[in-house]
């Protein structure tokens, strides 16, 4: 590898392990010297051995470092002629007397991260044979004979960070290999992500556009690319020991243990050694775009207005004017548009959604049942999910499924015979639906003035952590939320609040959800209005939403602008044409073509489309209704269905008088 011109960095690297003399060596190959720090004297020997795998062989290649590797091991290549091979470093007589025995015991009794050493107590201490041997009473013959010829057995506590960290950089400083994520050793691939950790930072640090001015920028982007992928192998780290002891998803008969176990290394090992750096480089490209535009959004004032002093607003508010009335210039204005929407829509509807930062999540799963428990603030919550995997296809971690997440009530069918999953709930378990708080929401956040749509979608976003954490034959990267009506209200907030989730179904969700508050419709039935859902549930939303009871038209955003908020992400909703009380005619002829409008502007107008028929609220054939657009947005699916069809309805345009306002384009009806 030819170096670089050196820059003028000055980096320190502290821990001298595997790692970081990979990462020094890295960053001096391209021209960079970094101070490597080391608190041990000198090298020894520190636990049973490293894995060395596909990936971190690529690497040690790459580095240059690969063959100097293979000599110490007493070999002159890689091992590729069967699945695993090992390598003392000593010559083959040495071999015999001086293999490690590595036997592992769990107490399962405990959950991770509550176990802790007394203080004082090393991580290594040596025990009896006897202590040993009794931890393995009742095991076969050969495996007491190999325990027994351990003449002085050492005991091990296995540390791993947990839960995971939220980031692995503050400000100028970046955590890799083991400080980042201490994994269990049942992959052998804690090292090997160590490498991939360290290749990966000497490749930003070695950038030529690098410098000491964009330092955290660079490392922010590491954090972006190599969190995700360590946390997902540190997952399956706990899966592989789960599936070791017998408690994997298909059980502890020998053909369980091999179809578990099946594809476990494949997405460790089969990983593109430039992909890391390919996908930072885009990332950069993206911020480097995003760094030409203002420094700052346009500031919402320091203390909003009360709901009696906002603006009465006679159409609906405009998406393309900031609160302060200053228009967008383009469409990379939308994020901040629609940062300041989000604090409008809490502020006066929904309650200020929790800091998840401050949360801790746990699972436990049970075949098909998902225990979801969450902590925060010495309080904790639990709720269950029901998780069914589809008919059609055979899911597995290398063949990962989309999913939609259900508050219940649909036709299973639809998604299961079509190759998706389907997690459902009940709400009821989150939040009570009632004036008296009840369920793991409020056992977290009791007293706090939120709505129980927001606690609802709170409880879609945390199935979501779950479904990451416990079930790698789900695909996390593609998500749907599903409900019908008060559920349908609750998937859209689940949606405006968590990104994660690329497709929203809401369905017969009326008022709160896509129903327009400043226009109803009701020649042929009464549509539900501001008084009638604040007077039968006014726990749904805040407080502050009871006092635009007498105008609703002081409301600084209507049901465009919180589907928008959508935005780039796919949604669709469904309605029934005799449904009047969920106005449906308003959802087609106001909130639909309001909403295209923004997804239009911002080039996504396959993104988003509304199916109406001829039926009643929360009719199952809304189910299929949808089905096509579901398919076409999680595979790709052609389909000739026109999603963007309002027909037995026409567009209302005095609606939306600012709907040739769009910077840079102009659309008309």
């Amino acid at each position: 590898m030819a170096a670089s011109p050196a820059k003028e960095l000055r980096i320190a690297i502290v821990g001298g392990g595997v790692c970081g003399l990979m990462c020094a060596i890295a960053l001096a190959k391209n021209g960079i010297t970094a101070q490597l720090y080391e608190a041990a004297a000198k090298f020894g020997e520190i636990g049973a051995g490293i894995g060395i795998n596909p990936n971190a062989v690529r690497i040690l290649r790459d580095i240059g470092v690969l063959n100097d590797v293979l000599a110490k091991t007493g070999s002159n290549r890689p091992n590729r002629t069967g699945w695993m091979q090992f390598r003392s470093g000593m010559q083959d007589s040495e071999l015999v007397y001086d293999i490690n025995v590595v036997a592992f015991v769990s107490d399962r009794t405990v959950p991770m991260g509550e176990a802790h050493l007394p203080p004082g107590q090393p991580a290594v201490v040596p025990v009896s044979r006897e202590q040993l041997m009794k931890e393995y009473e009742g095991w076969g013959s050969d495996v007491l004979a190999l325990l027994s010829c351990i003449d002085k057995p050492d005991k091990w506590n296995i540390h791993v960070v947990y839960p995971p960290l939220k980031s692995y950089v503050k400000g100028r400083v970046a955590l890799f290999g083991d400080a980042a994520h201490a994994m269990l050793p049942h992959l052998g691939a804690g090292s090997g992500q160590g490498l991939e950790d360290a290749h990966l930072l000497a490749k930003l640090l070695a950038h030529p556009q690098t410098s000491g001015e964009n330092i955290e920028t660079i490392l922010q982007v590491y954090d972006e690319i190599r969190r995700p992928r360590t946390q997902s192998v540190w997952k399956g780290s706990v899966r592989a020991g789960e599936i070791y002891e017998g408690y994997g998803i298909s059980g502890s008969s020998r053909e369980g243990l091999r179809k578990d176990l099946e594809d476990l290394p494949e997405f460790v090992w089969i990983r593109e050694l430039n992909q890391d750096m390919q996908d930072a480089t885009a990332r950069l490209q993206q911020l480097a775009k995003l760094a030409a535009l203002p420094e700052a959004c346009p500031r919402l004032p320091n203390k909003l207005p009360a709901p009696t002093d906002l603006p009465i607003i006679d159409a609906l508010p405009n998406p393309f004017r900031f609160f302060n009335n200053v228009s967008l210039k383009s469409t990379a204005d939308w994020a901040c548009r629609k940062a300041e929407l989000k604090i409008l829509v809490q502020e006066y509807m929904y309650g200020y959604y929790p800091d998840h930062s401050r949360e801790t999540v746990r699972t436990v799963r049970t075949n098909g049942t998902l225990v979801i428990t969450v902590s925060v603030g010495g309080k904790s919550g639990s709720f269950n999910a029901t998780l069914e995997l589809p008919t059609s296809i055979d899911a597995t971690p290398r063949r990962p499924v989309p999913v939609v997440v259900s508050a219940g009530g649909q036709n299973d069918t639809v998604f299961l015979n079509s190759g998706v999953a389907l997690v459902t709930f009940n709400v009821g378990d989150v939040a009570a639906d009632s004036t008296t708080p009840g369920g793991a929401f409020w056992n977290l956040y009791s007293g706090e003035d939120i709505g129980v749509l927001l606690a609802w979608g709170w409880g879609f976003s945390r199935i979501l952590d779950a479904i990451i954490e416990k079930v790698p034959e789900i695909d996390h990267t593609r998500v749907g939320v599903l409900g019908c009506s008060r559920d349908g209200k609750s998937a859209l907030a689940a949606s405006i609040f968590d990104e994660r989730i690329t497709l929203t179904m809401p369905m017969s969700s009326g008022l709160e959800g896509i129903a327009p508050w400043r226009f109803q419709f009701q020649e042929l039935g009464e549509n539900e209005k501001i008084t009638n859902i604040t007077g039968f549930a006014p726990y749904w939303t805040n407080t502050n939403l009871l006092k635009f009871v007498n105008n609703s038209h002081q409301i600084p955003f209507d049901s465009h602008l919180n589907a928008a908020l959508v935005a780039p992400r796919a949604i669709i909703w469904d309605e029934g044409t005799i449904d009047y009380w969920t106005n449906p005619e308003g959802e087609a002829r106001v909130t639909f073509p309001a909403t295209q409008a923004v997804y239009d502007w911002l080039g996504e107008s396959d993104k988003i489309g509304v199916a109406i028929r001829d039926s009643n609220h929360c009719d199952i054939s809304g189910y299929t209704n949808i089905q096509a657009f579901m398919l076409k947005q999680f595979f790709g699916t052609p389909t000739t269905r026109n999603y963007t069809d309002i027909s037995p309805y026409t567009s209302f345009p005095s609606a939306y008088p600012w709907l040739n306002e769009a910077p840079g384009r102009s659309r008309g009806f």
